[in-house]
Parts: structure tokens; C-alpha cells; sequence
């Protein structure tokens, strides 16, 4: 099944000298192809392919081998010797042999028998440009990954086993931890750098999981140069290398007091397969080569996040200590001024409740002497109220003594009344 987005990317150098077959298979890889350059004879094709490859244009050349002037393989020679990569399919018939024999030789990729199956001639460039295009971008992620590895190197812990489970590499930041020298833990067991409280069969728990192709997760308890213990929040993981099986730990120091209470368990790797792929099977190569990039992928991001979350606290924690030193600075004259302020508002307030104090003892005076005036007001009314009590009794006296008289009188006489 073609993978038509995939094709529609790539640029082709077409080379036939047989003009009928080299403008009528041109039609239909126009149909596939971004670009498909022509050219007659194997000269033609060398200087298109120069000229092209200057803006990297050419993603595959599909080259005849029996041309006039220069023939496939004189080609592919000379742009071998000139270190370029470029991916070459010949198309070739039965009796060409000898000369299949020498285009393996200088690396050639694939070859198509004449005459040319359209579908297969399309099928075959795919797998192989497939091929160089995941081989590049896995370079290009073994690079991305290396060079996480590095920051990831200044904030975590890492040692590798071999199969035996001796160590073969372990990290500066760790080194620093056991206070060792590399020299000093090379081809060490890991169980004679643990603490002796651990149980040392932990490691033979490690390896029936990192064997299935699985993680192991843990918290190891080893003892420095100086006798200090301290703990390894770990992620064990198996890898294939150069030299066979390799367990790698990645992990973050921690001490016991504080291992609960960080929170720092972002896996950095879950896992990393690879599988030994036959040079024949190229379509299980690519899957498997796919499925790889993911996994990296997977890692970077993960790198990426850690790092840019160490960054961000970074760069918050240094943010406020700006802020927190510019607001001080800020603020100083203005709270010098302010306490000046206030000092002159208290000295004012001191003064007037003085004042007042002053004006209240005063007034106490005042008051006292009212009062004193206000009780002998109190006892004059009092007298001035008997001595009206008095006259009114007089008053009384004087008109019973009046209607006496004038009955008396009337008596006497009454004409006079």
C-alpha cells in the first residue's frame, strides 16, 4: 500500500537513455513524486544530480546501467566516492549480473528487473526511501536524546550494569555522592556499594522485570566513601548497545527524611527496545525503527518537561528575589518617611491630650465651685419657699380676720356694708 503523502515529499533523478521508456515511466512517477528529474545518459545524470544536490533536491536517483558515456555504475562510483548517501535503484535486466556484483560494492540500495513493473518500481522506492528517512530521523533523535542526556546528567544520578552486573559507567553527580573516583567503581558489583542494611537481592528482582523489556521502580538505600547513606529514587530499563544487553539506572538522590515527601516521580524513561532486524526484512526494520523513534520521542518530552520545570522554579524563585529586593529598596525611603510622619502625628496627639488634660482639671474646678454654688442656690430657694409658706399663712390669718370683721360689721350694722 503506497503511502501517497509520504511520496508526494520526495524528489526522484530518473536516468534512461531509451527516450519511449524514459518519457513514458516519467508520466506516471509524475503522479506520485514532488519532483522527477530526467536525463539521457549517465554524464547528464552526474551534473543534474550535482546541480541539484547543492538545495539537497534529490531524494533518489532510478538509474538504467547500460548508458553511453557514463553507465549506472560509473555513476553511483563517483557519487559514492564524493561521501554522498544518496539512496540508488537500478533497473536492469537478467544478464547484468557482473555488474549487480560491482553496484553492491559501492552500497547500492535495491535493484528492479526489466521490463519495469510500475506498481513494484513505486513499492520498492518507497521501502527504500522509508528506510534512509527513518535511519536519518533516528540519528537525528539519538542526537536530540544525547544531548538531553547531558542536562539530564547535572540533575540526575545514572550508572549502567553489564549482565553480570558489574558497573560500567556511572555519572559525575553520583560519583560526587559516593565521593569515588571512576577507577574506584568500574567493574564494582552493585551489591558492594549498597547499604548493609539493604537487602542485596533486590538486584536479581531487577533483572526479572528489565528482562521482559519492562521498568523497575524503587527506592535504593546506598553508603558513600564516608560512611553516609542516602537513597536513590531509581528507574532500572535494559538497552541494546554496541557490546550486547546493558541495564541502565536513572534516578534522583534523596535522604530517607525527605524521600516521602518529594514528589519528584516523573518517569524519565519507560522503556527502550530494540531488536536485532535482518538486512532483508526492510519493512520490519521500519516499524521497528518507527516504533524506536516513539520511544525517544517519548523520553525527550519527558526530559524537556523536567528540565523546563526545573527552569521555571528557577526562574519564579529568582523573579520574586528581584521583586522582593526592589520592593525593599522601593519601600525604604517611603517607610522612613512615613515613620517621620507618624512621629509628628504622635508628638501632636501627645500635646493636645495634654491640653486636654489641662483643660479637664479646669473644668473639674468649674464644676466643684457650681456645685457648691448650686447647693447654696438649693438653700436659699428652700428659705425663700418657707418664708412664702410663712406669708401665706399670714396671708390666710388676715382674710379669716377680714370676713370676721365684715360679719361683725354686718351685725352692728348692716347699712354700712
Amino acid at each position: 500500500m503506497f503511502n501517497e503523502k509520504f511520496l508526494s515529499s520526495l524528489n526522484i533523478l530518473y536516468i534512461e537513455d531509451e527516450e519511449l521508456a524514459r518519457e513514458t515511466l516519467a508520466k506516471t512517477l509524475r503522479r506520485f513524486f514532488k519532483n522527477v528529474y530526467l536525463a539521457k545518459n549517465g554524464l547528464e545524470g552526474y551534473l543534474t544530480f550535482k546541480k541539484e544536490q547543492e538545495s539537497g533536491n534529490i531524494d533518489l536517483i532510478l538509474s538504467d546501467i547500460n548508458m553511453p558515456k557514463m553507465n549506472g555504475i560509473q555513476l553511483l562510483e563517483k557519487i559514492r566516492e564524493e561521501g554522498h548517501l544518496v539512496p540508488v535503484i537500478f533497473t536492469t535486466a537478467r544478464t547484468e549480473v557482473e555488474f549487480l556484483l560491482k553496484a553492491i560494492e559501492y552500497n547500492v540500495n535495491h535493484y528492479i528487473l526489466k521490463p519495469i513493473n510500475i506498481q513494484d518500481t513505486i513499492s520498492k522506492i518507497q521501502e527504500v526511501c522509508e528506510k534512509k528517512y527513518y535511519q536519518h530521523l533516528v540519528k537525528q533523535k539519538q542526537i536530540e536524546l544525547e544531548q538531553y542526556s547531558n542536562i539530564l546528567d547535572n540533575v540526575a544520578v545514572v550508572f549502567k550494569l553489564n549482565p553480570d552486573k558489574k558497573i560500567t559507567f556511572m555519572n559525575s553527580l553520583l560519583l560526587e555522592s559516593f565521593g569515588m573516583k571512576e577507577e574506584d567503581v568500574l567493574n564494582k558489583h552493585i551489591n558492594s556499594l549498597l547499604h548493609k542494611e539493604f537487602d542485596p537481592n533486590f538486584i536479581n528482582e531487577v533483572w526479572d522485570v528489565v528482562k521482559k523489556g519492562k521498568s523497575w521502580h524503587g527506592n535504593i538505600k546506598f553508603v558513600n566513601s564516608k560512611e553516609k547513606e542516602f537513597y536513590i529514587n531509581s528507574t532500572f530499563f535494559q538497552i541494546i548497545s554496541d557490546t550486547g544487553f546493558e541495564y541502565v539506572n536513572i534516578g534522583f538522590e534523596s535522604t530517607k527524611e525527605v524521600k516521602e515527601k518529594r514528589e519528584f516521580q516523573k518517569k524519565v524513561i519507560e522503556k527502550l527496545k530494540n531488536s536485532n532486524i535482518e538486512s532483508s526484512k526492510v519493512k520490519s526494520e521500519i516499524n521497528t525503527q518507527k516504533k524506536y523513534i516513539e520511544q525517544l520521542n517519548n523520553v525527550i518530552i519527558k526530559l524537556k518537561a523536567q528540565i523546563h520545570t526545573e527552569k521555571e522554579k528557577r526562574l519564579s524563585n529568582a523573579g520574586q528575589l528581584d521583586h522582593l529586593e526592589k520592593e525593599l529598596s522601593g519601600n525604604s525611603d517611603r517607610i522612613e518617611s512615613m515613620l517621620v510622619v507618624k512621629n509628628r502625628e504622635i508628638k501632636t496627639y501627645q500635646d493636645s491630650m495634654d491640653n486636654l488634660k489641662k483643660d479637664m482639671t479646669l473644668l473639674n474646678k468649674h464644676y466643684k465651685k457650681l456645685e457648691t454654688e448650686l447647693m447654696n442656690a438649693h438653700e436659699e430657694i428652700e428659705d425663700f419657699e418657707r418664708e412664702i409658706s410663712r406669708k401665706d399663712k399670714r396671708i390666710g390669718t388676715l382674710s379669716d380676720l377680714l370676713d370676721e370683721r365684715e360679719t361683725i360689721l354686718k351685725r352692728i350694722n348692716p347699712d354700712l356694708v
